[in-house]
């Protein structure tokens, strides 16, 4: 994931941009993501985890659909989102 650099000095990441790799590698191992999930399992609000997937649709990684996300490499359905 070359895409993804730390924007801290030191090269460290903040907590956004690790959970936004969290966010890349569940889609990967799952095929598609749900908000609610996603906020439940990482402590946040759902509006969070929608700002960070808006920010990795900006990025090209993914496609935000209704309730969730799926790879930029699929076109989006009604039956792939839900």
């Amino acid at each position: 994931m070359s895409t993804f650099k730390s924007t801290r000095a030191g090269g460290r990441f903040a907590a956004g941009e690790l959970r936004r790799l969290w966010i890349i590698e569940r889609l990967r191992l799952n095929g598609y993501v749900r908000t609610s999930s996603l906020a439940k399992a990482a402590g946040v609000a759902e509006m969070t985890i929608r700002r960070d997937l808006k920010t990795l649709e900006s990025d090209g990684l993914l496609v935000v659909c209704h309730g969730g996300a799926i790879p930029a490499r699929i076109k989006p359905s009604v039956a792939v989102c839900q």
